[in-house]
């Protein structure tokens, strides 16, 4: 784990269960859930801890997901 966060400096982190959604290189869009994450408590920059989630990143018939920059609701 960082010690401090790449966008504010803080050390201040927590973990978290946090959902995101992914679009695979046809446009279409699905939401992986329950995904490990350090947020920093400062700025709520998220560090996703997949580990051995990285496999459900290929759901969907997907072999090269990324993840979207979508607003946190």
């Amino acid at each position: 784990m960082n010690t401090t966060c790449n966008v504010c400096g803080s050390s201040s982190f927590e973990e978290q269960r946090i959902d995101d959604i992914y679009e695979n290189p046809d446009g279409k869009k699905f939401v992986v859930e329950n995904i490990p994450a350090t947020v920093c408590t400062v700025c709520g920059e998220r560090t996703l801890s997949l580990g051995n989630h990285a496999p459900y990143l290929c759901c969907a018939g997907c072999q090269r997901a990324t993840r979207k920059a979508y607003p946190r609701t």
